[in-house]
């Protein structure tokens, strides 16, 4: 096998000497061969490949921790929850955050650090309750949906905001604790004076003697949010932890993900050999190939992301149901006629007429070709729209684009459950940026097979170590408030530059760099085929 390698991959020297006639001496031809044929000592094109592409893949797939798969719009709000996605959309939507952590793994860094900012702040609000940062990214990600009678209502989150629905479903709730106090009281009103007060769950069942004292706290908030009018409110999420409606520990949050301690640490392991072997040829002073350049950064950021991951589970297929179940349903027939009041009786007239006259044909032809007018209108008109855009248009009608956009603002399938970004976020990310670009650059003095692949190189390295500085300049000057017309024209040339030229350059650069890292194993200097000597490099007696 190894003659065949030899005979298909000749050495540059036989090669050089068969040009000029003249053949080399046995000795040197034999110290070719044994170099040549020395495995320990030398690595194959194939080898490195497989090196590199083990450690992206595990960059790119093993260590992202997405959240639980929902469905979103384009605007970010929810469509489709949890247990009515398909496999397939999953796949689709893993296969874009692969290719998102291959075109800007820095932004999957940003996602990963504005989490781990917002599960460590729930960590400390819902410390009180026993949770901790795996409880903070499992509600995060999606992993508490509220459920009212078996049918989905919304995924709950960590807000201080209240609306109208969770009110009622906290007043709903409530009456219920109210009338099985009532209840309790009455059937248990001879032994009052004699036994002391036992505190129910919210499903009715009596709590174990060594859980009584776990119920003081929502005891005491039953007994003090009814009587006091001025206490601080209390939102959707805390009320349910307060009732035991969430209970959950975090071993059973753990036990949820595909992906163990063991797996991580093979991970990690693997990319930190990898990384362990680069610094190693720098110091022997041996060739690292451009790929192992660009696969480098990527272990750097892999690193990064499993250690502010560290604590969310891991493709997680499906949310914890919180069923709220109704037992009194006053509240919730006050609210039907409330959203009922505003439909007139016209409307239900129409309605009803429309349905019979789809019995007739030529009434049912009509509605079906109004039906079908109305849909070719709706096509054309956003044709029309795109096309009036030109460009932008295009580019926002790409669903890559819509990817990003929604992983740059926390929106959608990449939501943080960060309320403000924190004052630390932006000099961690463009440090980030600018460690990540300047590996880019080190081999700036390499050789390159031709001066255009070396002037792309460069040209890419700069744009992906300046895009931070140029893109946060812009936007500073995006903030500065005027009224003035020419200056309001010059915004508007900024606002594209920022929003639709930068990254683009910035995703072009990152793919020039790619396959300029791929080109260049075909013809790679000999070091770059000698592996590291760790016998020497290792001290040792």
């Amino acid at each position: 096998m190894l003659l065949l390698y030899a005979l298909a991959h000749p050495l540059p020297s036989l090669l050089t000497s068969a040009n000029n006639e003249s053949l080399p001496s046995p000795e040197a031809s034999l110290a070719a061969l044994n170099s040549c044929f020395d495995i320990q000592s030398h690595r194959t094109v194939e080898e490195i490949l497989y090196s590199c592409l083990a450690v992206v893949f595990a960059c790119t797939w093993i260590a992202i921790h997405p959240n639980i798969p929902r469905f979103f719009d384009k605007e970010g709000a929810e469509i489709a929850d949890s247990f009515t996605i398909s496999s397939a959309r999953v796949i689709t939507q893993d296969v874009a955050t692969m290719l998102l952590s291959l075109l800007a793994p820095e932004l999957i860094v940003l996602w990963a650090l504005r989490q781990w900012f917002a599960a460590r702040e729930i960590a400390k609000k819902y410390s009180q309750y026993g949770w901790t940062k795996t409880h903070g990214h499992f509600l995060i990600m999606g992993g508490f949906a509220l459920f009212e009678d078996g049918r989905y209502r919304c995924t709950l989150e960590d807000s201080n905001e209240s609306n109208k629905e969770h009110q009622v479903i906290k007043e709903n709730i409530q009456c219920q604790i109210e009338i099985r106090n009532s209840q309790r009281k009455r059937t248990e009103q001879p032994s009052q004076q004699s036994k002391p007060e036992e505190h129910y769950s919210p499903y009715g069942d009596p709590p174990d003697s060594e859980d009584s004292t776990q119920g003081t706290d929502a005891s005491r908030f039953e007994s003090t949010s009814l009587s006091k009018e001025d206490a601080p409110e209390i939102y959707l999420l805390e009320f349910l932890i307060q009732h035991k409606y969430i209970e959950i520990t975090e071993n059973e949050i753990t036990a949820k993900a595909k992906t163990d301690f063991l797996k991580k640490f093979i991970a990690v392991g693997q990319t930190t050999w990898f990384i362990v072997q680069c610094i190693a040829r720098v110091k022997e002073g041996l060739v690292v190939t451009n790929l192992e350049v660009v696969t480098f950064a990527f272990a750097l950021v892999n690193i990064g992301t499993y250690v502010l991951w560290w604590n969310k589970p891991q493709r997680v297929r499906y949310p914890v149901k919180v069923d709220y179940c109704r037992r009194h349903a006053k509240k919730e027939i006050t609210v039907k006629k409330d959203r009922s009041a505003g439909k007139s009786f016209t409307s239900w007239i129409k309605r009803r007429v429309e349905a019979m006259l789809l019995l007739t044909p030529k009434f049912r032809d009509w509605a079906l070709h109004r039906s079908t007018k109305s849909a070719w209108k709706s096509f054309t008109s956003r044709i029309e729209r795109i096309r009036d855009a030109g460009l932008v248009g295009v580019i926002l009608s790409i669903p890559l684009t819509f990817s990003i956009y929604h992983l740059c603002g926390g929106q959608g399938s990449y939501q943080t459950g960060l309320m403000s970004n924190p004052l630390s976020l932006y000099p961690t990310l463009i440090s980030l940026f600018l460690v990540i670009g300047g590996i880019h650059c080190v081999p700036w003095n390499s050789t390159f097979s031709t001066y255009t692949e070396q002037l792309l190189w460069r040209v890419s390295a700069v744009t992906v170590t300046a895009f931070p500085l140029v893109w946060f300049s812009l936007v500073g000057v995006l903030t500065y408030d005027t009224s003035r017309t020419a200056i309001e024209l010059i915004r508007a040339v900024i606002r594209f530059i920022a929003i639709i030229f930068l990254p683009l350059m910035y995703i072009c650069a990152r793919i020039t760099l790619i396959i300029i890292a791929f080109t260049e194993l075909r013809a790679l200097p000999p070091s770059a085929h000698q592996t590291v000597d760790w016998a020497r490099f290792i001290p040792h007696i």
